[in-house]
């Protein structure tokens, strides 16, 4: 092959080659901004699911609480009969007493006297002290019972609903408060929510479950139906909670010492 053609072959070679290579970079440079320009852009976040919540006020429902009440009320009586028995047994003591006063101190009847008075008054404090404990024991039960059933009510309204959360807290809105009661001011203050959307308080939808009458029951207009969670109507603001019954009292010692 004559140098010349070789040469020519040579250089169109070379050419070829550069062209390709420019190619290949032009190639690389595009890739590369594709690529970073697709790792400045941040993929796209799944929307992130909104958990059903509500609340639920639950010292109204206990105070409304029919089983609770009656429970209550059975304790309460019990307590105040055991408090007439008690009642007996002071004035027994008392007469024993006033019956020592007119003694001489010293003798041997004085001090047979004294012992008997004694053992007696050791032995009703005992009672009362075993009464008090088996009162407050039952209250207990019931009251824990009574929360029971107002737990059942709220899950099976939450697993009909798809709620996935219930949260204890009383209706800030819907009870108003004495500021001049302290203890009742302290309560509203110890609330755990600052503020509840009325749309989102399924209390009165659980009083209906558990039957807890209305007020408006007694003039004769019909009880306000369940509302559901994302209803766009506010259900009515509820009274101030009532209690159908004080906890049983226990019966007491006597207020002053015997002696």
């Amino acid at each position: 092959m004559p140098r010349k053609q070789r040469s020519a072959n040579v250089k169109k070679f070379f050419s070829l080659k550069s062209l390709v290579l420019s190619g290949l970079c032009a190639m690389m440079l595009v890739g590369s901004a594709s690529a970073q320009q697709a790792a400045a852009q941040p993929a796209t976040q799944p929307a992130r699911a909104v958990v059903p919540v509500v609340i639920v006020d639950v010292e109204y429902l206990m105070m409304n609480h029919s089983g609770l009440a009656k429970a209550n009320e059975v304790l309460k009586a019990e307590a105040t009969a055991y408090d007439q028995t008690v009642q007996q047994s002071v004035a027994e003591l008392r007469a024993m007493q006033q019956e020592l006063a007119t003694m001489k101190d010293g003798t041997e009847e004085y001090a047979a006297k004294e012992s008997e008075f004694m053992t007696k008054q050791s032995l009703l404090q005992s009672q009362i002290d075993l009464k008090r404990r088996d009162l407050n024991r039952r209250g207990l039960q019931e009251t824990y019972k009574a929360y029971c059933d107002i737990q059942t009510a709220v899950a099976q309204f939450c697993q009909s609903n798809n709620v996935n959360l219930a949260l204890f807290a009383g209706s800030v809105q819907a009870r108003p408060v004495n500021s001049e009661d302290p203890a009742e001011t302290s309560m509203a203050m110890a609330n755990r929510a600052v503020y509840t959307n009325p749309r989102y308080d399924i209390t009165d939808a659980i009083a209906q479950m558990l039957k807890i009458p209305f007020p408006a029951q007694a003039s004769g207009e019909a009880q306000p139906a369940a509302q559901p969670v994302v209803a766009n109507a506010q259900p009515a603001a509820r009274p101030a909670a009532q209690p159908t019954a004080q906890p049983a009292r226990t019966a007491s010692a006597p207020a002053a010492p015997l002696r």
